[in-house]
């Protein structure tokens, strides 16, 4: 995927905000022998990547008739709006290795009759090649029990990716239903009627 971008000559809070108005992106994009470049992306195409392809994409940014394969190295948006502040870039080389966190994404939940689903790790490290890093890492829970438990080592990864998180920690478990607490009976009580007051003695 070859995205066109533009080069970002002035720089600094005021620039960047003029950027955001027009519907562009602040970036930088930068590697292992690269030299820095600053660049201006369209916003609603980073927003349509990320939504579609997700963190780990890998895409060719298109410069001055120069392209470059790159991948997201961090995302930044505002808090409150959501909107995109500045995306940096990872130059990669052909072949070359990374480190990123892929998703765990639960499948057929709604199918686990007994028990509760809990996905303890939602992110796990892998190392691979970066046309070859997953978008996602599927878990499906649909024959799961309570007390079952799926471990690193029970993923399914693509050929040539590698887990860097250990194996034997748990991604999923599936624990037993906290029982509630029975209402403490409320039991009403009369009090004996006193005793008539006496009538003074003539």
């Amino acid at each position: 995927m070859n995205i066109s971008v533009k080069s970002r000559s002035k720089v600094g809070t005021a620039a960047a905000k003029q950027a955001r108005r027009e519907g562009m992106v602040p970036a930088t994009v930068y590697g292992k022998d690269f030299k820095p470049v600053s660049i201006l992306m369209e916003a609603k195409t980073v927003d349509s990547l990320l939504r579609t392809k997700g963190r780990n994409a890998v895409f060719n940014v298109e410069l001055d008739g120069r392209t470059q394969q790159v991948m997201f190295a961090e995302v930044s948006r505002d808090f409150m709006k959501g909107q995109l502040l500045n995306v940096e870039l990872r130059a990669l080389t052909k072949g070359q290795k990374v480190r990123v966190q892929v998703p765990v994404v639960l499948l057929n939940e709604d199918k686990v009759q007994v028990g509760v689903v809990s996905l303890v790790m939602a992110d796990v490290e892998v190392e691979a090649e970066a046309d070859k890093v997953p978008q996602e890492l599927t878990v499906d829970v649909s024959g799961m029990e309570i007390g079952d438990v799926h471990r690193v080592a029970d993923l399914k990864l693509p050929e040539g990716c590698r887990v860097l998180s250990h194996e034997e920690e748990p991604v999923v478990v599936v624990s037993a239903p906290a029982e509630e607490e029975p209402a403490a009976e409320v039991t009403e009580t009369t009090d004996a009627a006193a005793p008539a007051e006496a009538k003074p003695e003539a």
